[in-house]
């Protein structure tokens, strides 16, 4: 029989395991701390999240990095909890050399640099290392002046298209590893089975598995569209195909990509940008309009305007919509019926593009421009996105 002194000495056990299970460090203020997820310290948490941050914030923030785990969470040095009620002494010890994390966006794995800054290594959760760029990078840099409508051969290179039995082509998603790239649930199960292969580096749908373009002074160059097998894809577990919440899902390729100019991973948004969107926030989505009323044969971009989920609610009439979601769209989007269903939702940050969205579901007609299109809210699954890339 397990009586009230053994049921309080394993309570103790448990309260002392948890008190003495993250590591000790340093803080930036030269006091000792925890090390442990962001998300599980409050007073940096609350920091993090703050839309108006100071340099001095921004500088603490930055050196309070701990490390990483296996499946990229960010970790930082918290004060322990004792200390949570107190105000934050933001007294940081500059550490140059660490990187800036928190403050933007620009990697999906952990970089170490040499010390003359010239060599940067990538070591991304699906334990692959590539001497390559960050995250969310285009050769050519992002632009934030330009006109919507056909998009250059390079932009967008973490754009893919799922191939189905008999070289359907039905969906889109998102590179976000060499490994695994980010779709929507209801691209994983269809009428016609599960996605075979992902088609990466893709341009012109028609010329496949060549694209011929011209590049300046006339001449013409080939790109090989690379189509890797896929080795597994999963659903969200709690996917409802009637009202399509949770509609989010990963594939995992059977060899990693061979990262290029033309193939490229985007970020996830390990920071909440969802509390920074208004009706003054513009997203941009690119592909094919794969799985709409119209198909592009070449590769485009669209300007989609936020609209807060109140008035998406009223628009397309629903009450299904959850914080889980995000509405973009409607009778100011620029070059719309571009959206592959799977594919991104880009906001771009810093010139760095953060996949904010997944492509669920919108207008059936795209003369229908007043109707905005549902996107299942990346930042809201990270922890189910990390489990699933171990």
């Amino acid at each position: 029989m397990i009586t009230n002194n053994i049921i309080s000495s394993i309570i103790i056990l448990l309260s002392v395991g948890d008190i003495y299970s993250y590591p000790q460090c340093r803080m930036p203020n030269g006091y000792t701390g925890e090390c442990k997820y962001l998300d599980k310290c409050k007073p940096l948490k609350e920091v993090g999240e703050k839309k108006v941050k100071t340099d001095e914030e921004l500088l603490y923030l930055r050196e309070s990095s701990c490390g990483t785990t296996s499946n990229y969470l960010y970790k930082v040095c918290c004060p322990p909890q004792s200390e949570w009620s107190r105000k934050l002494d933001l007294k940081p010890i500059s550490f140059p050399e660490i990187i800036n994390y928190l403050a933007e966006p620009g990697s999906n794995g952990t970089f170490e640099k040499s010390n003359n800054n010239t060599k940067t290594t990538t070591v991304l959760r699906d334990g692959s290392n590539k001497e390559t760029e960050e995250c969310g990078v285009e050769v050519s840099g992002a632009k934030q002046d330009r006109d919507y409508g056909m998009a250059d051969i390079d932009e967008y290179p973490w754009l893919a298209l799922l191939q189905y039995r008999f070289g359907r082509i039905m969906c889109g998603g998102s590179l976000i590893s060499p490994s695994f790239i980010l779709t929507a649930a209801h691209c994983i199960e269809t009428t016609h089975g599960r996605p075979a292969f992902a088609r990466l580096a893709e341009y012109n749908m028609t010329s496949y598995p060549i694209d011929y373009v011209e590049v300046d002074g006339g001449a013409v160059e080939s790109i090989t569209v690379s189509a890797i097998a896929i080795k597994w894809s999963e659903k969200h577990p709690m996917f409802d195909k009637n009202t399509y919440q949770h509609d989010i899902g990963l594939v995992k390729l059977a060899e990693a990509a061979k990262i290029s100019d033309f193939i490229r991973p985007i970020c996830l948004p390990r920071y909440n940008f969802a509390d920074q969107f208004d009706t003054n926030t513009n997203f941009i989505t690119a592909g094919w309009g794969v799985h709409s009323s119209i198909n592009n044969d070449i590769k485009m971009e669209a300007k989609l305007p936020y609209m807060p989920i109140p008035t998406c609610k009223r628009t397309i009439s629903t009450t299904s919509l959850t914080n889980k979601q995000l509405c973009a769209g409607g009778k100011n989007a620029i070059s719309d019926c571009v959206t592959d269903s799977g594919g991104p939702l880009m906001f771009v940050s810093e010139n760095y593009y953060i996949v904010v969205g997944v492509a669920s579901y919108g207008p059936a007609n795209c003369s229908n421009i007043r109707e905005p299109t549902v996107h299942t809210n990346v930042y809201e699954y990270l922890d189910w996105i990390d489990s699933m890339m171990v």
